[in-house]
């Protein structure tokens, strides 16, 4: 492991807020470019010029930082709310902004980029879901990079295995454990490529984000069986595991209503519903 990459200055890089920032550069990168490439139903304005869709697609960069600055916000309150840091924070405020050494909650930042993301999106009078499915890719391989970071940083951790592991030297007690966050990496690749197979193949909008919110949830909760970091507990699942039971149903009846709603035309003429 290793939580500190190098140092500038003096000043010490960190493994995870690098991952997290490469993460966020490569969401803004890649939904720009999978909305610049796209024919069949892009979600710029009908009739827009060619400046309009440059205007458009520099306005993502700005809803990219919305989205950053709602993930940071989220994730740093599912963390005090559920995982019992509250008191943690309160003795030592200033602590809350240090979010380079950890402390974040994935499903908070979702959901925190999610309805920052929202009211940008509405305010803009764009259809939600048409823009959602060319997010939905870069906010997978944007966890898998931050569950590489992670591994490095020695958090979110599995349970110990006589098998097969790896030693945590941030842990301190030398036991080899699963590596889930390696599988939680892996998941987030596997589910962004097969987004990025399925969505010039959509045939509604909102197809590939509410895929995604559904393939996310089965897999969280599938690696959650092996996670042993100290985290919210509830009865008999963790608190992730809760959040994904919610999710998939929602997910599933999304992607349904959508469908229900009306196909995206195979030429890139005006879709009559949405």
């Amino acid at each position: 492991m290793r939580s500190v990459l190098f140092k500038v200055f003096g000043l010490p890089i960190y493994a995870f807020g690098a991952a997290i920032c490469l993460a966020f550069m490569q969401a803004f990168w890649l939904t720009r470019f999978l909305i610049a490439r796209d024919h069949r139903d892009p979600p710029y304005p009908k009739g827009a010029s060619e400046e309009e869709k440059k205007a458009f697609l520099e306005w993502i960069y700005d809803l990219g930082f919305g989205a950053m600055v709602g993930a940071i916000v989220g994730a740093r309150l599912f963390h005090v709310l559920f995982e019992g840091q509250g008191q943690k924070y309160i003795d030592h405020p200033l602590e809350f902004f240090k979010v380079w050494n950890g402390g974040l909650v994935w499903y908070g930042g979702f959901i925190g980029a999610f309805l920052t993301c929202l009211w940008m999106v509405v305010r803009k009078k764009v259809h939600p879901w048409q823009l959602g499915d060319f997010v939905a890719p870069a906010i997978s391989f944007g966890y898998a990079i931050g569950r590489l970071g992670c591994f490095m940083n020695g958090c979110c951790y599995g349970r110990p295995s006589e098998k097969w592991g790896v030693v945590f030297e941030e842990i301190g007690d030398h036991v080899h454990r699963i590596p889930t966050q390696l599988y939680e990496s892996a998941s987030g690749l596997a589910i962004g490529l097969f987004l990025i197979w399925l969505l010039p193949r959509r045939k509604f909008r909102g197809q590939v984000w509410w895929a995604y919110v559904s393939l996310y949830a089965i897999a969280r909760f599938t690696v959650e069986i092996w996670r042993d970091d100290p985290r919210g507990e509830y009865g008999p699942l963790m608190t992730s595991q809760w959040i994904a039971l919610l999710m998939f149903p929602i997910g599933v009846a999304a992607y349904f209503y959508q469908r229900a709603k009306g196909r995206i035309p195979a030429s890139p003429v005006a879709v009559e519903k949405s």
